[in-house]
């Protein structure tokens, strides 16, 4: 599946004094350090990482992070930061996730020319601007590209619900579930006759499609009741109820309560 969108947030390169760290940090974009030269630590969820020379660790979005340089063979790193949940979700069909934040990979030529050209650009000309993203592109698929030879490489029906069909529908409604979308739309998508994929779906996540869009639409509007002062309406909107008397309804099914008491009492 090719990365719909590559958004460059920031780029650099640094040669790190001994037991130079960031952190404790959160960002809210993916940022990939690559290791030139050099080994240091990187903390993750009560985690601790040894990185070195020829290995990469990747900070996702939304989690504290730490990392400190070795005191005697600081790190030689360049790093570029971030945003695509495509990236994301293809990185975590490939066992790199949150608990596995750490990437192997060959020493390229192609690689490393790509990174250097890219942390040496300047973005404030338009045509730098295009020339940066091109990079950015090259970049990330050279990685995956090197991951698929490696140990961190994990065939995608082996990945997240244990098929690569059901990872497919459930990337699009997590894609699309603000949209009034349809099974037969997910099974479009998948390129999958209604009664064999749904078959299929049951199987692999323990609900039917429509179940399953429903419960991921549940819980994006509980977070949002609890995270946000947005009108009732405008959640279910949000979330693809345009019908607020619809959407409470059905939230009041699947939850337990209104979307009102639910925000009220904080459960």
């Amino acid at each position: 599946m090719p990365f719909e969108q590559l958004e460059l947030f920031n780029k650099g390169s640094q040669i790190c004094s001994p037991k130079h760290n960031f952190g404790p940090f959160i960002r809210d974009h993916v940022l990939i350090h690559f290791i030139k030269e050099g080994c240091g630590t990187f903390q993750v969820n009560e985690q601790t990482f040894f990185v070195e020379k020829d290995q990469a660790f990747i900070i996702f979005p939304d989690v504290i992070t730490y990392y400190e340089a070795d005191n005697t063979n600081p790190w030689h790193y360049y790093w570029v930061g971030f945003r695509s949940p495509d990236v994301v979700w293809q990185l975590e069909n490939i066992g790199i996730d949150v608990n596995h934040p750490i990437l192997n990979f060959k020493e390229t030529d192609i690689l490393w020319k790509h990174i250097v050209q890219l942390t040496q650009l300047s973005t404030r000309a338009l045509s730098s601007y295009y020339k940066s993203t091109g990079l950015l592109y090259l970049i990330i698929d050279e990685l995956f590209q090197q991951l698929k030879g490696t140990s961190n490489f994990v065939a995608l029906n082996q990945s997240i619900h244990g098929d690569s069909y059901v990872d497919s529908a459930c990337y699009f409604i997590a894609k699309n579930y603000t949209q009034d979308i349809r099974i037969e739309d997910i099974t479009s998508y998948v390129d999958l006759e209604r009664s064999y994929f749904s078959r299929l779906f049951k199987k692999h996540t323990g609900f039917s499609p429509r179940d399953y869009l429903i419960r991921y639409r549940m819980q994006q509007a509980m977070h949002l009741l609890l995270t946000t002062d947005l009108p009732i309406g405008t959640i279910g909107n949000s979330i693809g109820y345009e019908n607020p008397y619809h959407f409470s309804k059905i939230f009041k099914k699947n939850v337990g309560v209104s979307p009102t008491d639910y925000r009220k009492n904080d459960i």
